[in-house]
């Protein structure tokens, strides 16, 4: 299970990057900042909330992203 939303939370993360890139919103300075955000932060957020559908799990890890976004700042 940890594999999957490894696999699944690194190509997303990567997608959103390039799309963050392409819209000219936000970049990542590092390609390996996907790994620091996408999975070593949803991934657990994701397992334990692992009675909720995907959609629920993604959500939720994105609120808990902006939250540590405002207190980065």
């Amino acid at each position: 299970m940890i594999l999957l939303y490894s696999i699944i939370y690194f190509a997303w993360g990567l997608g959103m990057n390039r799309f963050g890139i392409e819209m000219e919103i936000a970049r990542f300075t590092y390609w390996w900042q996907v790994i620091s955000c996408y999975i070593l932060y949803m991934v657990p957020i994701s397992i334990l909330l692992k009675n909720y559908s995907f959609f629920e799990q993604y959500s939720y890890g994105l609120v808990a992203m902006g939250i540590l976004e405002f207190l980065g700042y």
